[in-house]
C-alpha cells in the first residue's frame, strides 16, 4: 500500500464505555471506561512519536520537516495539534493515519480523548478529532438522531487539506478549497446544487421552485452523501471527488454500529458492542487482585483489530478485502479458533513493534 492506511475510529461502544442512564443515553459528564489492550492499539498506530516527551519529539520530528498552519485556519477537529506561536503543527507521519469520529457532543468527545490519550503529544497525533456538529445540524444537537459517518467527508476534507499543504504558497496562504465537516454546510451546498440540477434538467429560468423537501434532515444529509459521489462529483460545489492518498482503496472505519456505516460498507469493520458488562469485569481486572479476573476473560477485540490492521498491510485494496470476506472472523459470532488466531497475530504484530501486549 503505498499510502498510509487511514483508520476512522469511533469512540463509545467501540474503544470505551460510558455510563449510561435508564433511557440508554449516556450520562453526561459520567465515567469513562477505556476497552482493554487500547493503548496497545494506539500505540501500533501511532507510532513511536507515542511515547516521547516534548524534547524527544522536537529532536526526532525537527522543525524542519514539519508543516505549519496559521492559527486562523486551522481546520475543524484539530484542536489538538500542537502549538507553535501563532500557528499550529500539523500531524507528523504516524504508521496508521487516525481519525476519531463520534455522534457525541463536542464537550464529551473532548473529554473521552483527553481520558484515552492523556498527553497532548499524544494527542497531537491525530489527523483530527470530529464530534456532533459533523453529523447533525445545530438545531438537532441535542436530539437523538440517526446519524451516519460518510467517509467520503472525511476523504474530501484530508485529500484537499493534503492538496493545499503541497501547493499554497506560504504557511500563511488561505485555504481555498470548501470543508464539508460540518454538516449545516453540506446542506447549504447541497441545496444550492440541487436547485440548480433542478433548473439545468427542466430547463427552467432561474425563479424555477426548489425541489421538494426531504421527510427529514437525516434523509436529506444521505441525499447529499449520494449527490457528491455521483459523476464524481460534477455537479457539487466542492469539485471533483478526490481519492488520493485517500479512498476506499486505503480507508477502514472501526464503529460498532452497522447502520452508521451505510454509505460505504465495504469500508466499515464491524466490533462487537463494549458495554457495561465488560467494562465492569475489566475495572475488577485493573483495580483488584488479578486473580479475581483473568486476563482471558477480559473483551480482547482491540487486540485481535491489531492483528487485522497486521494483515492490511499487505492489501492494496481495503474495500475489495472486506468485501471479500478478509475480516468476516472478526465478529460476535466468531469461533474459539477464530478468536485465537486473530489473538495470536495481534501479539505477533505488537511483538515485532516491541509494544507492551497489556490489557
Amino acid at each position: 500500500m503505498g499510502h498510509p492506511l487511514l483508520l476512522v475510529l469511533d469512540l463509545n461502544g467501540t474503544l470505551l464505555y460510558r455510563k449510561k442512564q435508564s433511557n440508554g443515553r449516556s450520562v453526561p459528564g459520567g465515567p469513562v471506561t477505556p476497552r482493554p489492550y487500547l493503548q496497545a492499539l494506539l500505540r501500533y498506530c501511532l507510532g513511536p512519536y507515542y511515547d516521547m516527551k516534548n524534547g524527544e519529539l522536537a529532536r526526532e520530528w525537527p522543525e524542519d520537516l514539519r508543516d505549519s498552519v496559521s492559527l486562523n485556519y486551522q481546520p475543524l477537529g484539530s484542536q489538538y495539534w500542537l502549538r507553535a506561536p501563532q500557528a499550529a503543527w500539523c500531524p507528523p507521519p504516524t504508521p496508521v493515519q487516525v481519525l476519531i469520529w463520534s455522534s457525541a457532543t463536542k464537550e464529551n468527545v473532548n473529554r473521552m480523548v483527553e481520558t484515552m490519550l492523556p498527553k497532548p503529544v499524544q494527542r497531537g497525533l491525530l489527523q483530527r478529532v470530529w464530534a456532533r456538529e459533523t453529523l447533525v445540524v445545530p438545531r438537532l444537537l441535542g436530539v437523538k438522531v440517526d446519524t451516519t459517518k460518510d467517509l467520503s467527508i472525511a476523504w474530501d476534507e484530508l485529500n484537499q487539506w493534503e492538496r493545499y499543504l503541497f501547493t499554497r504558497e506560504t504557511p500563511q496562504s488561505t485555504p481555498s478549497f470548501l470543508s464539508r465537516a460540518r454538516a449545516e454546510d453540506r446542506l447549504i451546498y447541497f441545496r444550492q446544487d440541487r436547485r440548480t440540477g433542478e433548473r439545468r434538467e427542466k430547463r427552467k429560468a432561474v425563479g424555477a421552485d426548489a425541489p421538494q423537501p426531504f421527510k427529514n434532515v437525516s434523509d436529506e444529509l444521505i441525499a447529499e452523501t449520494q449527490f457528491r459521489l455521483c459523476d464524481n462529483g460534477a455537479h457539487s460545489s466542492y469539485g471533483p471527488l478526490l481519492t488520493e492518498p485517500f479512498g476506499p482503496h486505503n480507508t477502514v472505519l472501526l464503529d460498532d454500529s452497522a447502520k452508521k456505516a451505510q454509505c460505504q460498507p465495504f469500508n466499515h469493520i464491524c466490533i462487537p458492542d463494549y458495554g457495561k458488562s465488560q467494562a465492569r469485569r475489566y475495572r475488577e481486572y485493573t483495580s483488584g487482585d488479578p486473580a479475581d479476573v483473568a486476563e482471558e476473560e477480559l473483551d480482547d477485540y482491540l487486540l485481535q483489530f491489531v492483528g487485522v490492521l497486521d494483515a492490511l498491510e499487505h492489501v492494496d485494496d481495503v474495500a475489495q478485502w472486506i468485501q471479500d470476506g478478509g475480516a468476516a472472523s472478526f465478529s460476535d459470532t466468531q469461533t474459539p479458533e477464530e478468536r485465537a488466531q486473530w489473538v495470536a497475530r495481534g501479539r505477533e504484530a505488537l511483538a515485532r513493534r516491541c509494544i507492551p501486549v497489556e490489557p
